[in-house]
């Protein structure tokens, strides 16, 4: 192949009569080393090869695709709520690193398929902060309806340093979670501190985790994780179905094939909570990808929320696309309590506080309630005083009553308001 004027120096300069004969030598190479890498292979491993044809890697690499593209959806989706980057929520999470927390940022790893991290927390108070009591870290490696998860982490975690000292001040809200302070100090099992927990998710997440949970920010904050990237990683089901407020997981879980409900009715369960938040984001990405035919995906909505359009005229995204378009301004529809609060116009004032400072600590200290001011007064009928409207929503009413009798201490101007707003009635869980 080389010109005639070069026959001289290609028959001292180029040795091999041909091509083949060049590469030969490699090729063999490279036979031997694939041998020896599928001699190194496990009998179950080596037949799971022999299965895949060149057919079926592309369908499930396929797949993998499209669950990704879908989660990265519902994380976008829940990214461009309004309320996500409030200080409430994920605002404070998304900053610059924190000292002594844990910065996803700086641990992300390459990863090979999509992945979910299930997160729930159960939190004591102590001078106005939610510390963490117990934790559950599930993953779902196949993010489809029926897949088991691997359990990370169930159990109890230690809520700071010196809690034992300051156990008095604790307000443990056993009647939330069932576990009371002599439940805690006698428990047989292990009870872990916070670097464990971050030592399970440094080694489980990567680019393309998503984590999963219901009002997980205040979970991430208990466990004091933070970085930008909760920013495109997270998927929110209070968000994600917020229709006014954010929906209880009891009625999330209403909508669903599950028996939550029933074995629930007493307090909440980590474990149970994070399967719970899961499995109804999973039943969304079910009805976003069944048109898509991705293999193994059913939906299992019972379509009982009245949120949810009926199946019989609409298909499984447009069914999916009018329950996520619900915006503020709609009635509310769910079990979520609520307490409105009609005050003075001219307290509005000491209510916000200069800068926002009252308000926004009202916000932080109050993270189980949702707490919104009205932008605009109102006159009511036959009276001439501007009265201004705060709106408190919360899945107990416990919570609700703390936070008023939070605000009624420091904004005396409209103390008698919040005691007439307080709820004496004790909510269906």
């Amino acid at each position: 192949f080389l010109p005639a004027c070069c026959a001289s120096c290609a028959e001292q300069s180029y040795p091999y009569s041909s091509t083949w004969e060049l590469l030969l030598p490699g090729l063999q190479q490279q036979k031997a080393s694939m041998q020896a890498e599928r001699d190194e292979e496990t009998p179950s491993k080596r037949r799971r090869t022999d299965q895949e044809t060149p057919a079926t890697v592309p369908s499930r690499k396929l797949n993998d695709m499209r669950l990704c593209v879908e989660l990265g959806n519902l994380a976008a989706r829940t990214a461009r709520h309004q309320r996500f980057n409030s200080k409430e929520m994920y605002g404070p999470l998304l900053i610059e690193s924190k000292q002594d927390w844990f910065d996803l940022d700086k641990t992300l790893l390459d990863g090979y398929r999509p992945t979910m991290i299930a997160i729930d927390v159960e939190m004591i108070e102590l001078d106005g902060e939610q510390l963490p009591i117990s934790a559950a870290i599930l993953a779902y490696d196949s993010p489809r309806l029926g897949v088991e998860p691997r359990i990370l982490f169930d159990g109890l975690v230690k809520p700071c340093e010196n809690w034992e000292a300051r156990s008095a001040e604790i307000i443990w809200k056993t009647e939330i979670h069932g576990i009371s302070e002599t439940d805690f100090k006698q428990s047989d099992s292990e009870i872990s501190d916070l670097s464990r927990i971050w030592s399970i998710i440094r080694n489980e997440f990567h680019d393309l985790t998503f984590l999963v949970g219901h009002r997980l920010s205040g979970d991430l904050k208990a466990l004091k994780i933070c970085g930008k990237v909760l920013g495109r990683r997270v998927l929110d089901t209070s968000l994600l179905h917020w229709c006014r407020g954010p929906p209880s997981l009891a009625t999330l879980a209403a909508t669903t094939n599950s028996n939550y409900l029933l074995t629930h009715l007493s307090a909440h369960d980590a474990k149970a909570d994070a399967i719970m938040a899961a499995t109804v984001l999973l039943d969304d990405l079910a009805m976003l990808t069944t048109n898509l035919s991705v293999n193994s995906l059913s939906s299992t909505r019972t379509d009982t929320n009245p949120c949810i359009s009926s199946p019989s005229s609409l298909s499984h995204k447009e069914q999916f696309s009018n329950r996520m378009n619900h915006t503020d301004n709609e009635p509310n529809q769910n079990n979520q309590q609520e307490a409105v609060v009609l005050f003075d116009d001219k307290c509005v004032g000491r209510l916000i506080g200069k800068g926002g400072t009252t308000i926004s600590e009202i916000k932080a200290r109050s993270s189980s309630v949702f707490v919104e001011l009205a932008p605009r007064s109102f006159r009511q009928q036959g009276s001439s005083i501007l009265k201004r409207k705060l709106t408190i929503y919360g899945e107990h009413i416990s919570d609700i009553n703390t936070c008023l009798d939070h605000i009624a201490s420091i904004v005396p101007c409209i103390a008698p308001n919040c005691i007439q707003a307080r709820l004496s009635t004790s909510p269906p869980y």
